[in-house]
């Protein structure tokens, strides 16, 4: 072999060679630009940025971003953005369609009946033992999530503190609520209502204020922070008080999404939204807050109304009937779940 045909073959080996070291090199470096790659989780909330647990759950959030230095961030989606109905939004996370969603569970009790046991009025007779019923409550959630894709991460309840009627009428005894169209939210509140001889509307809560400035309804049940966050102060005059509100909502990650950053980032995700959870508790127990709840709508020229004597046998008969109901349930998980709320409740004499 001559010298020529020698530098030709060494020089087609070196191209060879050169040409199989690339493709190593390219065939990872998208895994590592994936590693280095900052990924946006699209979160879903019917709420406004102005509810007080949106607006705590955006400080965790900003922490997050922070702490994995930018490589989970967030894009709150508030209302009707996400296009979504609440009552999608276990399948949208199921199927990663949205990446995370503060889910109230009353919006998912048709399709899952014993979800309907947070929204059982007189269910909690107590705002002291909202928490240890939630925490009783949890390993039954952590169950569902994880059966629908669900990554869970915290259980805050609604921060109202009482389930409330807005009312465009003075209601001062039982036969004031007959004829009234009154806007419901699930099966619970569509029970309450008929009870006390007022007719159910169903609504998006982003369709209530309208609805009641333009008098197509005379009330709508909701919470007591909605004088505020919906401005219903300036459509109603009055409030009358059902029950102290203990509403779970599920702040959760699709798991499609969940799988998609490095088990350290899921580990801060965990972490602070474990800070966020025992600060949300510490808010929600706080006894001022408690005393201070209609203090807004007082000052707003709002009347509140406790039930008449006439109307409160009405509001107890109908949460037995829906307990019993509930329980006699074909669904065991509603036996189940009151089982374990029931427990607690014994425990404090109810």
């Amino acid at each position: 072999m001559n010298r020529k045909r020698i530098i030709k073959v060494s020089f087609g080996v070196c191209l060879v060679f050169i040409f199989v070291m690339a493709s190593f090199y390219f065939m990872d470096t998208p895994r590592m630009a994936t590693a280095a790659e900052s990924t946006t989780w699209r979160i879903a909330t019917i709420q406004s940025p102005k509810y007080q647990i949106v607006q705590e759950l955006e400080s965790s959030f900003n922490k997050i971003t922070e702490l994995t230095k930018g490589r989970i961030k967030f894009q709150v989606h508030y209302g009707s953005e996400s296009g979504f109905k609440a009552n999608q939004y276990i399948s949208m996370l199921e199927k990663g369609m949205m990446d995370g969603a503060l889910v109230p569970v009353s919006t998912v009790s048709g399709q899952y009946p014993w979800l309907g046991s947070f929204g059982i009025p007189f269910i909690c007779p107590d705002p002291k033992i909202r928490e240890e019923m939630m925490d009783a409550a949890k390993p039954m959630l952590d169950d569902f999530c994880s059966e629908h894709g669900i990554v869970s991460l915290a259980y805050p309840i609604l921060p109202d503190q009482w389930l409330v009627i807005y009312s465009r009428r003075d209601i001062k005894s039982l036969a004031d609520f007959k004829g009234m169209l009154i806007r419901c939210y699930d099966p619970n509140t569509i029970a309450l209502t008929k009870a006390l001889g007022a007719i159910p509307a169903s609504l998006q809560k982003s369709e209530v204020y309208m609805a009641l400035q333009k008098g197509t309804i005379d009330g709508a049940i909701t919470g007591d922070m909605a004088a505020k966050d919906m401005h219903m102060d300036e459509v109603c005059k009055y409030i009358f008080q059902l029950n102290t509100l203990f509403m779970a909502q599920i702040v959760g990650i699709s798991k499609k999404a969940w799988d998609m950053v490095s088990a350290e980032d899921q580990k801060i995700v965990r972490d602070v939204i474990k800070e966020f959870d025992k600060r949300y508790w510490m808010i929600m127990n706080d006894i001022k807050r408690q005393e201070a709840t209609y203090d807004y709508a007082k000052s707003h020229g709002m009347t509140v109304i406790l039930p008449p004597k006439d109307v409160m046998p009405v509001l107890l008969d109908a949460r037995d009937s829906l307990v019993n109901d509930f329980v006699a349930g074909k669904d065991k998980k509603q036996k189940e779940i009151m089982g374990l709320l029931s427990k607690v409740l014994k425990k404090y004499g109810y």
